[in-house]
């Protein structure tokens, strides 16, 4: 029935089954012909373009937008060239974990240590100038791994990151705290309301349909980025919550496939 849109996906979102495939052909690739002594080449290019994407986000926060259309009707929460501070947010939390683990690596040492301790804080800053909740849990999630996984490096290097934590904590208390505890956009407020249910923005009665979605179409799903067709709820962002997304458009058999791939991942890298 929406055998076009799970090709090619939504206007707007574009998560197609196309989409998808390229997904899994650029991680093919990525794995099988890229070698080892390119790998600090890859990092490289990830980390300098991140540190491009988050210092113009920095930049767009204090109101220095250099393109008028990323501007977003929530002028704090930063955009950057992506569009959403909800995708700045995702790809930040996906490369920051990269640059800290980098950072904590025997082959990094002198200046380039520092500044990728500079990367590192510019790339923080960014994702708290998004206000993208979920960025936040899941990058506190990646730090609980990184205490477990690196904690020789990290007690190696205990001093540095000290600093460089208290260097952002001290930045944003002096930033937030005077002007902008009441505001929309203060830190405490919008971390607090991560807790409080009611703040959700809809999300859970959104959740409740996505149930209702994969009790019909229990086993394929409705097809790649058709949540918000079968159900006219949640825009190109569909469920909010990858997990369930899956399972709606997916089926239990994509689901079971992503969660087994993630599973892989964790005990073998």
């Amino acid at each position: 029935r929406y055998l076009i849109i799970s090709l090619y996906g939504i206007y707007g979102g574009y998560q197609g089954f196309f989409t998808l495939f390229n997904y899994v052909l650029l991680c093919y690739l990525v794995l099988n012909c890229v070698k080892e002594e390119h790998l600090d080449k890859l990092i490289h290019s990830l980390l300098l373009s991140a540190g491009i994407i988050a210092t113009y986000g920095i930049f767009q926060h204090f109101g220095f937008d250099f393109l008028t259309e990323t501007s977003t009707p929530d002028p704090a929460r930063i955009t950057s060239t992506l569009g959403n501070p909800i995708f700045v947010g995702a790809y930040l939390v996906l490369v920051l974990p990269v640059a800290i683990t980098y950072f904590l690596s025997k082959d990094v040492y002198g200046l380039k240590r520092w500044l990728l301790a500079v990367l590192i804080l510019i790339l923080a800053a960014a994702l708290v100038f998004t206000f993208t909740r979920a960025a936040w849990l899941g990058f506190g999630s990646a730090l609980i791994f990184a205490f477990f996984f690196l904690r020789h490096e990290i007690y190696k290097y205990r001093r540095t990151l000290m600093v460089l934590l208290i260097i952002l904590l001290v930045s944003f208390l002096i930033y937030f705290l005077p002007t902008r505890v009441q505001s929309p956009y203060s830190l405490l407020k919008r971390a607090s309301s991560i807790f409080i249910p009611s703040q959700g923005g809809g999300r859970l009665a959104l959740w409740r349909n996505v149930l209702a979605v994969i009790k019909a179409r229990p086993i394929l799903g409705s097809g790649p980025n058709t949540f918000s067709v079968v159900t006219s709820l949640g825009g190109t962002g569909g469920t909010h919550n990858e997990i369930l997304n899956i399972g709606a458009t997916l089926g239990l058999f994509g689901l079971a496939a992503y969660l087994a791939v993630i599973i892989v991942l964790f005990f073998r890298g």
